[in-house]
């Protein structure tokens, strides 16, 4: 699924701020390609708001989420001793990652204790 557009349902993990954006990742995913309307579960799958959207500004961990995006393949390191970008995220069980175009927010449901250190 190079670039390819889906779709993906599930579960605010966690959201990390950085300098180029926000990370989200989603666990208990339904990942659908949305040409084909293929199917599947995966474990973890890390969304990218690279955007000036702030497209996860209204999402908390625990909160229920359909992610629209582009979805992306990780990558073997091309050298070697390069960045491998498919252990990297395996290591953290992730499936895959989206750059996220946008965001709706299915269920409101919170885990208490992340959102408290998140907000902190």
């Amino acid at each position: 699924m190079d670039k390819s557009p889906v779709q993906c349902i599930g579960q605010v993990d966690e959201i990390q701020v950085s300098a180029s954006g926000y990370m989200l990742v989603l666990s208990d995913v339904e990942m659908i390609h949305t040409i084909s309307r293929k199917s599947i579960k995966v474990e973890k799958v890390c969304i990218y708001d690279f955007s000036e959207k702030n497209l996860f500004s209204n999402s908390r961990s625990g909160n229920i989420i359909r992610v629209t995006g582009k979805g992306s393949e990780l990558k073997k390191a091309s050298n070697p001793g390069g960045f491998d970008e498919y252990l990297y995220y395996k290591s953290r069980h992730m499936d895959g990652k989206v750059f996220a175009e946008s965001v709706e927010i299915i269920d409101f449901f919170q885990k208490s204790h992340r959102y408290i250190l998140f907000r902190l």
